[in-house]
C-alpha cells in the first residue's frame, strides 16, 4: 500500500517524532518532525555548510553513491561500477530511468555539468569541493588555472559516467557519498539563477523535494515520487 510521506525540519528541539498512518485512508498522513538548532544556509549542494543544511540536503539530493546503514559506501542513482586495477580509473552505471523530482530525464551530462560546478571557484563551494582534488586536474581549477572542463570526468554515453583519479584514493567512493558531490538539475539553475533553491523552482533527485521553506520557523519536505526507490 502506498505511504504518503513527508519531512517538516523545526528550528526548536532535538527531538525527532514520527507521527504515522497510511495515506490512502482518513488518517493523517506520515509525518516525520526534525529538531535543529538553527535554519539551513543554503540547500544548494555545492554550497549548503551548516549541519542543519547537510540534514536537508541529504533528503534532497542523492549522489552516484550514498551511505548504508552501516557508514559505507552503497549504490545511489548509480547502480553499480568498476574500478581499474591501478585505482585511478572509476567507471558507473547509473540506473535506468533517472528523473528530477519535476519529471525531467536525468543522466550522466548532469553528473559531469554537477561536479564541474562543484570545481568552479565561481560557484564559491563548501568545505567539500576540497575534495575535488582527488580528481584529475581538481587542484589546478580549485585554484583557477586550468578551465572546468578540464577535471577528470566524461560521460560516454547516457547511462555511464568516468572518473580519472590524480592518484589512487582508496577512500574515493565514500567522497562521492558526500551531498556536495550530490548532482543539481542544470536546466532549473539556468533557468532560475540563484533563486533555484526556492520552493517551487528547486528540483531534486532524492527520496525528498522541498515544499515549503519559511526561514527561521520551518522546511517542509515532501515525498518525490520519481525518486528510484519511491515505492519503498
Amino acid at each position: 500500500m502506498m505511504m504518503r510521506r513527508q519531512i517538516v525540519l523545526g528550528l526548536a528541539c532535538a527531538i525527532s517524532l514520527i507521527v504515522s498512518a497510511l495515506a490512502q485512508t482518513n488518517s493523517p498522513p506520515q509525518i516525520l518532525r526534525s529538531g535543529h538548532s538553527g535554519d539551513a544556509d543554503s540547500v544548494d549542494p555545492h554550497q549548503a555548510w551548516a549541519g542543519t543544511a547537510v540534514v536537508v540536503v541529504n533528503n534532497l539530493f542523492e549522489g552516484l553513491l550514498t551511505l548504508g546503514a552501516d557508514g559505507r559506501p552503497v549504490a545511489g542513482i548509480a547502480e553499480a561500477w568498476d574500478v581499474s586495477t591501478d585505482g585511478l580509473r572509476y567507471e558507473f552505471h547509473l540506473r535506468r530511468n533517472l528523473r528530477w523530482s519535476d519529471g525531467a530525464p536525468l543522466s550522466s551530462a548532469d553528473v559531469v555539468y554537477s561536479l564541474r560546478r562543484l570545481a568552479n571557484p565561481a560557484t564559491r563551494a563548501s568545505l567539500g569541493a576540497a575534495q575535488v582534488k582527488a580528481i584529475h586536474n581538481g587542484d589546478a581549477i580549485l585554484s583557477g588555472t586550468l578551465p572546468v572542463d578540464s577535471l577528470g570526468v566524461s560521460a560516454p554515453s547516457p547511462d555511464r559516467v568516468v572518473i580519472e583519479l590524480a592518484q589512487p584514493t582508496p577512500y574515493f567512493l565514500t567522497v562521492l557519498a558526500l551531498p556536495s558531490f550530490a548532482p543539481v538539475p542544470e536546466h532549473t539553475i539556468k533557468t532560475h539563477c540563484i533563486q533555484w533553491t526556492q520552493p517551487g523552482n528547486l528540483v531534486s533527485n532524492g527520496a525528498f523535494k522541498l515544499d515549503q521553506w519559511i526561514p527561521q520557523e520551518k522546511i517542509v519536505l515532501v515525498r518525490n515520487p520519481y525518486f528510484h526507490a519511491a515505492d519503498s
